[in-house]
């Protein structure tokens, strides 16, 4: 069985190197992420001591930096 803390690192990590990678490719600003990995520290540890379920954690980070719309 994986842990909460386990589950809401794996969370962490999955969403981090997502909005790493587009600011090298310069969809998202390198001040943007900073204040965002700054918050998402908070809300992985939130989710870490059980205030929040870690499926709230991940509909957190789905909405910070929505994806662009598939092309058509």
């Amino acid at each position: 069985m994986i842990h909460a803390d386990d589950k809401a690192t794996a969370i962490y990590s999955k969403y981090y190197k997502r909005y790493s990678a587009r600011v090298k490719v310069r969809q998202i600003k390198e001040a943007d992420l900073k204040k965002w990995k700054y918050q998402a520290i908070t809300k992985r540890d939130e989710c870490s001591n059980g205030f929040i379920t870690p499926e709230e954690f991940t509909e957190w980070m789905e909405n910070c930096f929505p994806n662009r719309k598939a092309k058509k």
